[in-house]
């Protein structure tokens, strides 16, 4: 199994965060009909603005009161579309190093455990601490079911994508090695030489992560 470097991990992370908070959006959507009623009367919120916010929104808006005054943030349902993604994406981050230097956690399992994980951290602890929502106690079982669900969607559409772009680095990085070694080679030879560097290296480079794994 080829292993990325700590930064290849992180970038790799973070673009499988983006997909796991889109596919999360997209659970979302789906599932609108039957998702449960925000539960207002159990928060008390500090703004009275948040009264009618998600938590998403109250991040977006109060970014937008002290750093932006226009532009596509202005619109408060989109902002907090950003402030979503990009929460996600730095989640991703997160799984990545993980997965990156723990090759169990790269799988279905991994990413379920690493949903659960995301879930009680930013909607059990996070946000009641930054006063975005209220300590999960006061909200009934069906509200933390349906979350629940929610990150377990975002955990596998990581994990499969994470997954899915590791397995396309190795073609990836031997293609781009093929160009680096041959660069040099005349013009007419190089569409042959980089087709057996690139090969050469489809080789080469598993067994060296094996030689790796084995030291």
């Amino acid at each position: 199994m080829s292993r990325w470097s700590p930064l290849g991990a992180f970038c790799g992370g973070v673009a499988a965060g983006l997909v796991g908070a889109v596919a999360q959006n997209l659970f979302f959507a789906w599932t609108r009909r039957v998702a449960p009623q925000p539960a207002l009367d159990v928060f008390e919120p500090v703004e009275p603005e948040q009264r009618h916010e998600q938590p998403t929104q109250t991040i977006a808006r109060r970014f937008k009161e002290h750093l932006v005054q226009a532009g596509p943030l202005a619109n408060s349902e989109r902002a907090a579309q950003v402030v979503h993604l990009a929460f996600g994406s730095a989640w991703g981050g997160v799984y990545g190093l993980v997965a990156g230097s723990m090759p169990r956690a790269a799988s279905l399992r991994g990413g379920l455990a690493f949903g659960a994980a995301v879930w009680l951290l930013s909607d059990d602890i996070l946000l009641p601490a930054f006063k975005l929502a209220a300590w999960p106690q006061h909200y009934p079982v069906k509200t933390h079911l349906y979350a629940i669900a929610a990150h377990a969607v975002y955990g596998a559409a990581v994990a499969a994508t994470f997954e899915g772009l590791r397995r396309g680095s190795l073609p990836a990085t031997a293609a781009l090695g093929g160009f680096w070694l041959t660069r040099r080679v005349p013009r007419l030879l190089r569409p042959r030489a980089r087709r057996v560097a690139t090969r050469a290296l489809r080789v080469a480079l598993p067994v060296r992560e094996a030689v790796l794994a084995l030291s």
